[in-house]
């Protein structure tokens, strides 16, 4: 019987974890929090901007639709030309609870100054509350393929409505 209960929980601990977007993540969390707010590359200096967000727009589930991210990598003097640089996975920590997602296509620029290098979304995260704030950490892929963390400290959780 014991036995049994255990295999039940373990299987809605597995359950849970996909159905949230909340599992282990890929790099222990102490090195994500150690990710430096602004990487040198090629001697270029770059931070990260975000927008994190829920819909509860009409049409959207009752309790709200799952966290999207867009992230947005800015230099901080505007290059001459763009860098073939490439982000590729996002990881989004509030408390001990990790998401940890592949980053998609390019988000809109939303920077009236063309400093922004790229941008990138990730969706279905969970649903953690509005007005959270969390610690959002991504990969950056230099052309030799040389990977950076890059982290954006405290960003709130907005609702859109």
């Amino acid at each position: 019987m014991l036995l049994k209960r255990a295999a039940l929980l373990v299987v809605f601990l597995l359950l849970y974890g996909s159905v949230v977007g909340c599992s282990p993540s890929s790099i222990p969390t102490d090195t994500l929090l150690a990710a430096p707010q602004e990487v040198k590359i090629a001697g270029q200096r770059y931070v990260l901007e975000t927008y994190l967000s829920r819909d509860f727009k009409p049409g959207s589930p009752p309790e709200g639709a799952p966290l999207t991210a867009l992230v947005w990598v800015r230099a901080l003097v505007p290059p001459p030309s763009l860098p073939p640089l490439e982000a590729d996975r996002l990881w989004v920590i509030k408390g001990a609870e990790v998401w940890e997602a592949d980053l998609q296509g390019k988000t809109l620029p939303y920077l009236p100054e063309e400093d922004s290098v790229l941008g990138k979304t990730a969706e279905g995260g969970p649903k953690w509350a509005v007005g959270s704030r969390v610690e959002v950490i991504i990969r950056l892929l230099d052309e030799k393929g040389h990977a950076y963390l890059l982290r954006a400290s405290e960003q709130e959780i907005y609702a859109v409505r």
